[in-house]
């Protein structure tokens, strides 16, 4: 498990579009991050980031070791909802490099995620999990305390060939 120093969470900005690149190739999940232009994507990773730093809708942080070298990053945006009278918040994106997995990254990326959550005075926080996916089977969220919702189904409507 990772002790207190070893790790700092702090907001992503532009410099960490690179690092965050490398999160992605190494997580397997989006084969097509290694067909397109770096170039391309890190623009669209620094736009993403630019908007954070203006935007308080959402936030992303990362998780970076001693050497300063990220080892992971955490995507939340808080929503409000007309018929609800607080903010929730829903985490979109947290990935671990592979190297960097079982250390308790994740573990404390969520805990600052709820930490901001509680301060911004929501009353929960939610995250899409797939069942192919090793947090699923490792039943990650779940061991945290998370709850899985039975009465939801998540359902999307594609609107290009690729989703």
């Amino acid at each position: 498990m990772l002790k207190e120093r070893e790790v700092t969470i702090r907001p992503a900005n532009l410099s960490d579009s690179k690092a965050i690149i490398v999160v992605l190739q190494e997580s397997g999940f989006f084969p097509d991050i290694h067909k397109k232009s770096l170039t391309n994507t890190e623009a669209r990773i620094s736009k993403h980031l630019s908007r954070c730093e203006t935007d308080e809708s959402h936030l992303i942080l990362v998780a970076e070791n001693q050497n300063g070298e990220v080892l992971g990053y955490i995507g939340v945006h808080w929503l409000q909802y007309i018929m609800a009278s607080d903010t929730r918040g829903y985490v979109s994106e947290l990935f671990v490099r592979q190297s960097a997995r079982g250390r308790g990254i994740g573990r404390r990326l969520l805990e600052v995620i709820k930490e901001k959550a509680i301060e911004r005075g929501c009353s929960r926080i939610m995250v899409l999990n797939v069942p192919n996916r090793i947090s699923y089977s490792r039943r990650f969220f779940l061991k945290l305390g998370w709850k899985e919702r039975q009465e939801i189904t998540n359902c999307i409507l594609p609107l290009d060939s690729k989703t």
